[in-house]
């Protein structure tokens, strides 16, 4: 996987969240890809660090990222025909199989499950609003100096 710097520093900000991040919007359609790509190939060889008797696990993570890059077009966006197909391989696996997606018009997430006879659909949203930024119990962030 060839990547630029920009793409290289999206990549770290996104897995790492090191202490100084972007004070704005930094997703572009190449940035995402770069993500995804690192993201599956973080997953494949991490499963050599993995007992055999778990592997299935990570391979079912590794999937579920196949997926998602698998519904998107270039843009980033979930293209109906690539969609069609993700749909069709998660009927035909088993149970637990998934598939996340990025609404990117919405900044929202949609996250595909397949259960024994059926798809369980969850939705939500990714943008902080200000209920959630001052709930008691959010998440809380802290780096020494």
């Amino acid at each position: 996987m060839t990547t630029n710097k920009t793409a290289f520093d999206y990549v770290v900000n996104h897995f790492f969240l090191p202490p100084k991040l972007p004070q704005g919007n930094d997703w572009t359609p190449s940035n995402r890809l770069t993500l995804q790509s690192a993201l599956l190939a973080f997953i494949e060889k991490f499963r050599a660090f993995v007992v055999s008797r778990r592997y299935a696990l990570v391979d079912s993570a590794a999937s579920m990222i196949r997926r998602m890059v698998m519904a998107q077009d270039e843009t980033g966006n979930i293209n109906c025909d690539n969609f069609g197909k993700v749909l069709q391989e998660i009927g035909q696996s088993g149970p637990g199989e998934a598939v996340p997606l990025h609404v990117v018009s919405q900044n929202a997430g949609v996250f595909l499950t397949r259960h024994k006879d059926s798809v369980y659909i969850e939705t939500f949203e990714l943008a902080l609003n200000s209920a959630v930024m001052e709930s008691p119990g959010r998440l809380s962030r802290y780096f020494p100096g």
